[in-house]
């Protein structure tokens, strides 16, 4: 775990994790922040970056991990359209449910409207 401490000035001090001094490089196999214990002991055939260096590499890193925040934002916003648009659909097939059932009411009515006036002829047509 990587320990950031800021001071008043907003400069951003970062600790090494094994020994708690402060980093003065950092070591690209580990891929950690390095104090000056670490260099001489731990890290000391290892490819150490100057601050800058690494500086450079936090502000890439921080950027990639906006990026993948971003990424992240837009595919929520795209799920959630999803959903959005399958309630949508839902809806529209609840109101052809409905519809067609009204059409199949129609249909009733009318048969039994046909019917009833078939059997009204024919009792008319009886009395004559």
């Amino acid at each position: 775990m990587i320990y950031f401490y800021v001071n008043i000035v907003k400069k951003v001090t970062i600790i090494c994790e094994q020994h708690s001094s402060k980093a003065i490089g950092f070591c690209a196999n580990c891929n950690l922040y390095v104090c000056k214990n670490c260099l001489i002991n731990e890290h000391k055939s290892h490819e150490i970056k100057e601050e800058d260096e690494y500086n450079k590499l936090k502000l890439k890193t921080l950027n990639n991990f906006y990026e993948l925040l971003e990424d992240g934002k837009k595919a929520k916003i795209q799920v959630v359209q999803k959903v959005e648009d399958h309630q949508n659909i839902l809806s529209l097939l609840k109101l052809l449910k409905d519809d067609l059932q009204l059409i199949e009411d129609f249909k009733s009515l009318g048969n039994i409207l046909y019917f009833s006036s078939k059997k009204l002829e024919a009792g008319s047509s009886k009395k004559i």
